[in-house]
């Protein structure tokens, strides 16, 4: 007598145990990803006033077998049972909005979803559950820059949640000036860096770093009253340079070289920090025709033709 045989996963069974398989089956669906549910949200969260967080998922069929139209998919979170709501832009995705309860900043939750299969000619209903996962609330973080780019100097506002006045910004290893505003404003000044470039940009407090962003140092200008220089040998004149904000921390200093060192005599020139201004006074030396090369770390260099007469 010949005794027929169901292939099911490589495993040989005879028709006579076929009522035994279809449970079998049930047990190895789940395993053989006829269903998978995936989790898009992320453990932490940025607590929000309103206390609601969305919770989304990626619900994705992986066999011919199962009736799309019979997804269901179930929440489970804070001992309740929620159904999720199927987005309309995207077939697989399911979302719920839970309401945090006072005084709470952590929920677990699972999903599940139950659905029907044809196998055989045979409907069979099934369900597929997802492991334990947890949301935590973060009641301290840096949001955004207001502005992603300036020249040295600028000031610039990050807005968050849970600043404090012991906070500091830490822009490419250096610490930047900073100014707490409020819980949730905090400001800082671009310190004097090569411009042209990006840099990241950090909140630091007590428990370390956390990253803001990153930022692009701009180069600025240095500007003056004088566009020529003509001068008499052993004559002086004072002359004004000016930057477009305030020097950052620390002061900046203007760089001078000439092509003609003995021609002109001058100083060191020095801003402060919190002023745009410094004045210096230049002398004329040795006679002669030349120019002077102004630049600080972040500037554009300045260019100043002279004369210096007999």
């Amino acid at each position: 007598m010949k005794t027929k045989f169901l292939l099911l996963f490589t495993t040989l069974l005879p028709l006579s145990l076929l009522d035994s398989a279809i449970p079998l089956l049930d047990t190895l669906s789940s395993l053989n990803n006829e269903m998978v549910i995936n989790n898009l949200t992320p453990e932490e969260l940025r607590a929000n006033p309103s206390d609601i967080y969305t919770i989304n998922v990626e619900v994705s069929p992986m066999c011919a077998d199962i009736n799309k139209d019979s997804l269901k998919t179930f929440i489970v979170i804070d001992g309740k049972t929620h159904p999720m709501q199927k987005s309309p832009s995207k077939s697989h995705n399911y979302s719920y909005d839970f309401k945090m309860p006072s005084g709470s900043n952590a929920a677990r939750y699972y999903v599940y979803v139950d659905y029907t299969t044809t196998i055989l000619k045979e409907k069979k209903e099934r369900s597929l559950k997802s492991k334990l996962f947890d949301i935590h609330l973060i009641n301290r973080y840096p949001s955004v820059l207001d502005v992603s780019r300036g020249p040295v100097g600028s000031l610039i506002t990050i807005s968050g949640r849970g600043f404090t006045k012991s906070d500091t910004i830490i822009f490419n290893q250096k610490e930047a000036e900073t100014f707490y505003v409020s819980e949730n404003i905090i400001n800082f000044k671009v310190p004097a860096l090569p411009g042209d470039q990006s840099y990241p940009v950090n909140l630091k407090g007590n428990k370390g770093l956390l990253p803001v962003g990153d930022f692009k140092i701009d180069s600025g200008n240095i500007v003056t009253d004088h566009s020529i220089i003509a001068l008499k040998s052993r004559e002086k004149t004072t002359i004004a340079f000016e930057i477009e904000n305030a020097a950052p921390f620390g002061g900046l200093e203007l760089d001078v070289t000439t092509n003609v060192p003995e021609s002109v005599v001058m100083p060191e020139i020095f801003i402060p920090a919190g002023s745009k201004r410094a004045t210096v006074v230049i002398e004329g030396a040795r006679p002669s025709h030349g120019e002077l090369y102004v630049s600080a770390i972040g500037f554009k260099e300045l260019t100043i033709p002279f004369t210096i007469a007999p």
